[in-house]
């Protein structure tokens, strides 16, 4: 849920409203009846939760770039070697 909250009134508040991002919600603060801000729960930078799950030896990564492909699926029964989860998706329609 999402409340919006003037800047006198979170100044007059902001414990209350502190906590109540704690526990999952965003605050809009306005000005004058305009959004100018948002608060967030905080959540950890994708960079920093990766660098956890490598430490903890959940995910390897070499460091290099990786390189695009097409989702493919393994050759068994129908499937042709090579062919792409959207080449069978199109051929069953």
């Amino acid at each position: 849920m999402e409340d919006d909250v003037g800047v006198r009134e979170l100044k007059e508040r902001l414990s209350a409203y502190l906590e109540r991002v704690e526990e999952g919600e965003s605050v809009t603060i306005t000005r004058h009846g305009k959004p100018v801000a948002r608060l967030v729960p905080y959540s950890e930078p994708l960079a920093e939760k990766l660098k956890d799950l490598r430490q903890r030896g959940i995910i390897y990564w070499s460091g290099k770039k990786l390189e695009y492909t097409l989702p493919t699926i393994e050759p068994d029964g129908d499937a042709a070697e090579g062919q792409t989860l959207s080449d069978l998706i199109i051929e069953d329609r």
